[in-house]
């Protein structure tokens, strides 16, 4: 086995880097395939739990869906791939492993993975239209048929389990090894959240200057889920829709939005100082507060001058009032009362 370089050890800058690449086009020489000895277990494989059997009887269940083996699959995919990586690439850094596994176990890949298998055209399910279409269902699919395949084939037989994860896998794991070591050397991307956070205070604080309302976040996202989804969001200002933003998440669609809201907005986007609305306000300011000083508004140094001038100097201060001459009487101390001698006191009749 010809063991390919291994990439370099820099780790990704996100955990999700493979979700700005595509699916590799790439696909095993042969698809292998595998015939269950059980039959109970391969109905399980392919019940989704959407479906409602037809009536028989009281005494017949429903069928076992594949959610418990879809809650086996994933890990079991996880350890399946860590054997195949660390056996390819010895002498990779964990991070590295890490993610070129975040990304041979995504939910795209074993989607596509299951496609590829054609599993979906045996699923059970009531509502077809809905459900196999859904990413999220083909993924959890192939988890589950990998699981069962585990199960029916016993913990002697891992390595035939293997064997078969080894030769589906094979392709990916070196079409997303040369991804990954493209995204290594690549710089990595800047925190847009951090730089855009700015841009929402700021038409935050434009609406209160203004005295408008707060600006209104609407969002809408495409009906995808994990790294497939993306958020837009409208943001409304003063009744009317100004802006638009379209990201991978909530937050940085409304920073987004927010930073063409600030563009589409001429006084907010050239910020309070040096603009005419600014300078409007500014005077308003000083005159309001000339009036409730009670003093006509001051221009300049000279006017404030010769204001000054015209009201001549302060009064002179009032004489200061004459000492007392007489003392202040003292008031005189109250006799204290005699006390009342007892009516059976010794010496009184």
């Amino acid at each position: 086995m010809n063991v390919p370089k291994p990439v370099s050890d820099k780790p990704s800058s996100s955990g999700a880097w493979y979700s700005a690449y595509p699916i590799p086009a790439v696909a095993p020489t042969t698809i292998p395939t595998y015939t269950f000895s059980s039959p109970t277990l391969e109905a399980q494989v392919f019940t989704h739990s959407s479906f409602v059997p037809p009536f028989t009887s009281f005494n017949t269940s429903p069928p076992a869906d594949n959610s418990s083996l879809t809650w086996l699959g994933h890990p079991l995919a996880q350890t399946l791939c860590s054997l195949h990586l660390t056996t390819y690439f010895p002498t990779l850094s964990t991070q590295a492993i890490t993610d070129l596994r975040a990304a041979l176990t995504s939910k795209p890949l074993h989607a596509h993975l299951c496609r590829l298998l054609n599993l979906h055209k045996n699923l059970h399910t009531s509502t077809p239209d809905k459900v196999l279409t859904s990413e999220k269902v083909l993924a959890d699919l192939f988890e589950a048929y990998l699981a069962a395949l585990s199960r029916d084939l016993g913990l002697n037989r891992f390595h035939d389990l293997y064997a078969w994860y080894h030769s589906l896998l094979t392709p990916f794991v070196h079409a997303y090894h040369n991804l990954y070591a493209q995204h290594s050397v690549a710089p990595p991307p800047r925190n847009g959240r951090q730089e855009l956070a700015p841009y929402t205070s700021r038409l935050m604080e434009y609406a209160a200057k203004n005295k408008l309302e707060p600006p209104k976040f609407e969002f809408e996202s495409n009906g995808q889920q994990g790294t497939d989804i993306q958020w837009r969001c409208c943001v409304v200002l003063d009744g009317r829709v100004v802006s638009r933003g379209i990201a991978g998440s909530k937050i940085e669609a409304k920073h987004c939005a927010s930073k063409e809201a600030i563009k589409a907005i001429p006084a907010a986007a050239e910020g309070d100082g040096g603009t005419a609305a600014a300078a409007v306000r500014r005077k308003k300011k000083e005159v309001f507060r000339a009036r409730a000083r009670g003093t006509p508004r001051m221009q300049g140094p000279q006017q404030q001058q010769q204001q000054v001038q015209a009201l001549g100097p302060p009064p002179p201060l009032p004489p200061p009032l004459p000492p007392m001459s007489m003392p202040i009487p003292m008031p005189m101390p109250m006799p204290m009362p005699m006390p009342m001698p007892y009516a059976n006191a010794p010496g009184t009749t």
